[in-house]
């Protein structure tokens, strides 16, 4: 059994990015792990496998190389770890709008690969 630590950042109500999270985490406690959410603000983590769902109104190729980007460079910090997978649902803006999408079952499947 893995732990497995969720971190979601959207600050909106009914947040798409979320929604993926949630279903990753339903996921990953499906296949047995141990799961939590958290914020990164004033702890000292350790982890080795970063997933990344993330979820824009846009839906051009460009956006999830860019967040994808941001955080490698963030992972980079961190020697042993590494980005072992990313899930983009792009043209969901508002609230909810995810609902429905195949990326939430893609999601989930995933977190149940972890």
């Amino acid at each position: 059994m893995k732990k497995v630590i969720v971190i979601s950042t959207s600050l909106r109500p009914g947040s798409n990015s979320h929604a993926m999270a949630e279903l990753f985490a339903k996921g990953a406690e499906a296949a047995g792990h141990q799961v939590e959410f958290v914020s990164l603000r004033g702890k000292e983590i350790k982890f080795r496998e970063v997933y990344l769902l993330t979820t824009a109104a846009e839906n051009e190729e460009f956006v999830p190389k860019r967040a994808e980007g941001g955080l490698t460079g963030w992972i980079d910090c961190y020697g042993k770890s590494s980005l072992k997978g990313h899930i983009f649902c792009g043209g969901v803006g508002g609230p909810k709008e995810i609902a429905g999408n195949a990326k939430l079952q893609e999601a989930y499947e995933l977190g149940k690969q972890v």
